[in-house]
């Protein structure tokens, strides 16, 4: 039989948000964020939306590379979440 795992390991506790910015966040999507944000560059849409941002990995790319005439929309950001975005990007 394999070892028994002790403890609560899906334990959500302490500043989640802070940790999936600082981690998480960037590991999975700034792949993803830069993919974006060049295909923005490129394209130059006349609206770009980003669902389910969270704190902001990906849209703050975004933000960055859009053409002046493309307006970015980032929604789907839990309340919970909301000061990171509005203080870090």
């Amino acid at each position: 039989m394999g070892a028994v795992m002790s403890g609560n390991l899906a334990d959500f506790s302490g500043n989640i948000p802070q940790n999936y910015d600082c981690g998480m966040g960037p590991i999975i999507f700034a792949g993803y964020a830069a993919d974006i944000a060049q295909r923005i560059a490129t394209h130059a849409p006349p609206i770009a939306l980003e669902t389910a941002s969270g704190t902001g990995t990906s849209p703050a790319p975004c933000a960055t590379r859009c053409p002046p005439r493309t307006q970015l929309a980032a929604s789907s950001v839990p309340i919970v979440l909301n000061p990171l975005v509005t203080n870090a990007h």
